[in-house]
């Protein structure tokens, strides 16, 4: 792709497998904070596309977003 990432499609969800650097930290921010974030009426936007990413995928999101800050990457 144009992009860098490949994406793979689960179903009518669409993820990356790799994803540009700065995507990761992104997602794995806004999940972490999703609490906090919930009550600002333009971010329920946003985190509506999380509800769409499953569970496990959202996890490895969360481990690689980990990896990325620590210098792993």
């Amino acid at each position: 792709m144009a992009f860098g990432y490949e994406a793979i499609n689960f179903g009518r969800t669409k993820l990356l497998s790799t994803a540009p650097m700065i995507d990761l930290p992104y997602r794995d921010f806004l999940a972490r904070h999703r609490d906090k974030l919930q009550s600002i009426d333009p971010m329920r936007f946003i985190l509506a596309n999380l509800d769409k990413i499953p569970p496990t995928e959202l996890a490895t999101i969360g481990q690689k977003a980990a990896e990325w800050h620590l210098g792993s990457h």
